[in-house]
């Protein structure tokens, strides 16, 4: 924890010092204010909190069996087409419906149509026969309507009952409650009401069935709202047609012993629900209401602030994970972490009935992750931006390393080199040093890598040249093992450098060079015969590299001697195929006797990038010619001291 304090104290700082104190701690502000809301503002996280509603009913649903007790008689378009009176019918005919259920022997009916009104037909004796079928039957529940209606006074409830004669003559009555959230879902219902002190009628019809049910919890000042729990792993509740139960199309045994709700099913009664199941009629939805009590799966919503509180610290923490590993690990630690809350939050809602608030967890999770991935991202643009510009000046620094200009002599010798970094700062180096004797002294530095870090060992390397031939000292076998020990003291291995390191005499043409495990030095006569002087050395920077070996030679009239960098062998084409050795030997046999020393150096690279067809350059390059006129001299055949 601690060393997450510091990380975050780091991180802290890196913004302060890219975008200034005031700027960060207004953008730390702004996020706090939006995480603020989130805690603290239920309403504004209530889309996200329907979705995972939503998504926990459909999980459940596909787990759960419907409930067999339950079966619904639906008026639907067939059953009002069928019997010859306009909705809503006389009471004769709907006694003459619930009869031929009540021939089915069910332990329940319970009748979702409101009876408010007089029979229009037969009046007062319809009503009254209507009754004494209550009576005899002993098994009929009735539904009452709540409305709530925003009034100048706040929300008042509206009541709207069955007429009394039917209500004493029911075996009870209870009240129904569909609460439609405003994008029309119905996602609960009210189960009972301490401002009218009744209860809903599915928890009056659990009941009855089951007197032991334990009680639900209950509001005491106000309403009491729940959660509807579909069942649909095999099927939804069977709705059966009443005209086709009357006319015994369907046998009055499917509805033996069972809780039989009657109500409309027409399309064009307009009692139907958008719920998490689909959209379902109003006999349905209160047959699920009513499971929902007896299979014991009731669950409410929590929106305790200190609940809400807790889960949005938790999500904040997770994005802090995320940002903190700043890796796939990171961020497959923190989805883990919220997969396994959401599948905490559906155990808690099976197991103890609360819905916990988790968008407030979800959102503060993606608010910090999202913050600080971005703010990561930024920082790290601004970083490179600063690293490119760093390189570039390096680069120009390591370019005034350069020899500036050519060396030519007046026995008819000419050196020259260049370099091709392939980022803005390579590890390559080369140098041309005149000696006071009339001797020319010549290199090529190689170091592993390349970019800004080889870039400084080549500055290392320049400096000590610079200083021992300031000092007379340029000798080549002292300059390789001055370098070999400061390397080897300095870097330990961490970075090698191969190095070849020549001596010419213009007047005869002798010459001497120690290479360090550099590619082959080239020497091409005037008929394009090419001879390679190997490299018996290691690397320098390694403590047991061995005594360098000095190599003579001899550079006659039109011969010229190439040393050059592994970059220009290792150069490959967009098939991964590597330029390699012998086409570059082949390449120099051919152009090395009639090159100019009017003609450009990177002229020679020609090949190589024709090979390559513009893949770019995995390492730097660097070459570096000495020739010497084909008229100078006699030529002088190689000593056998000569490579």
């Amino acid at each position: 924890m601690i060393k997450s304090l510091f990380s975050l104290r780091e991180f802290y700082n890196r913004l302060v010092f890219a975008f200034g104190k005031s700027r960060t701690r207004f953008l730390l502000c702004l996020i706090l204010a939006i995480w603020g809301m989130f805690v603290f503002v239920p309403s504004s996280t209530e889309w996200l909190e329907r979705y995972f509603i939503d998504l926990f009913q459909k999980v459940r649903m596909s787990l759960t069996t419907v409930n067999p007790r339950f079966a619904i008689v639906g008026i639907d378009t067939a059953t009002l087409q069928a019997i010859p009176f306009r909705w809503p019918w006389p009471r004769s005919e709907l006694a003459r419906v619930i009869g031929g259920i009540a021939a089915g022997k069910p332990r329940l009916i319970i009748l979702d149509i409101l009876l408010q009104h007089p029979d229009a037909g037969a009046g007062e004796a319809g009503d009254r026969a209507l009754c004494d079928l209550f009576r005899q039957l002993g098994n009929i529940a009735l539904v009452s309507v709540i409305d709530e209606t925003m009034t100048p006074d706040g929300v008042q409830a509206r009541h709207f009952r069955n007429a009394p004669i039917f209500r004493q003559s029911a075996a009870f009555e209870g009240f129904v409650q569909t609460i439609i959230d405003d994008d029309q879902m119905t996602r609960s219902f009210a189960y009972a009401d301490e401002r009218l002190g009744v209860e809903s009628c599915a928890l009056h019809a659990a009941r009855f069935i089951f007197p032991d049910l334990p009680a639900p919890p209950i509001n005491p000042s106000n309403v009491s709202i729940g959660q509807p729990a579909f069942a649909r792993r095999d099927g939804s509740i069977p709705i059966y047609s009443a005209i086709r139960l009357l006319n015994e199309e369907i046998p009055a045994a499917v509805v033996q012993d069972k809780i039989v709700i009657l109500g409309v099913t027409a399309d064009i009664l307009h009692d139907f629900h958008r719920t998490a199941a689909g959209v379902i009629p109003g006999a349905e939805l209160l047959a699920v209401t009513m499971d929902t009590f007896i299979a014991g799966r009731l669950t409410h919503r929590s929106e305790a602030i200190p609940l809400r509180f807790a889960l949005a610290i938790f999500g904040g923490l997770c994005g802090f994970l995320t940002m903190r590993s700043g890796d796939r690990r990171g961020l497959a630690i923190s989805l883990g972490t919220l997969a396994l809350l959401l599948t905490g939050g559906l155990v808690s809602i099976i197991w103890t009935g609360i819905h916990p608030p988790l968008a407030p967890f979800f959102l503060s999770w993606l608010l910090f992750s999202s913050s600080m991935f971005i703010a990561m991202d930024t920082l790290s643009a601004l970083e490179l931006r600063l690293a490119r510009a760093e390189a570039l000046a390096a680069g120009k620094i390591q370019t005034s390393l350069f020899p500036r200009g050519n060396w030519k002599s007046a026995e008819g010798y000419e050196c020259r080199g260049m370099c091709q970094p392939c980022e803005s700062a390579g590890g390559d180096y080369f140098d041309i040093l005149p000696q006071k004797d009339g001797s020319l002294v010549f290199l090529v530095v190689d170091v592993s890598g390349h970019g800004f870090s080889a870039s400084m060992i080549t500055v290392m390397a320049k400096t000590i040249v610079a200083l021992l031939n300031r000092n007379g000292l340029i000798e080549i076998e002292n300059l390789i093992q001055t370098w070999n020990a400061i390397l080897d003291g300095l870097m330990k291995k961490r970075m090698l450098m191969t190095a070849v390191v020549g001596r010419i005499i213009p007047s005869d043409g002798s010459g001497q060079l120690i290479s360090a495990a550099h590619p082959p030095a080239v020497i091409v006569d005037s008929k394009g015969v090419v001879r390679e002087m190997k490299s018996p050395c290691k690397p320098l920077g390694l403590k047991e590299a061995s005594r360098a070996v000095i190599q003579n030679f001899t550079l006659n009239p039109g011969d010229s001697l190439m040393f050059y960098t592994d970059g220009i062998v290792e150069a490959v084409d967009w098939q991964e195929q590597q330029y390699g050795y012998e086409r570059w030997l082949e390449h120099l046999s051919r152009v090395i006797p009639s090159f100019s020393t009017n003609d450009n150096l990177p002229d020679l690279l020609s090949d190589v990038k024709s090979f390559s067809s513009g893949h770019p350059f995995t390492d730097d390059i660097t070459l570096l010619l000495l020739q010497r006129k084909a008229d100078t001299a006699p030529k002088v055949e190689p000593s056998a001291n000569d490579a």
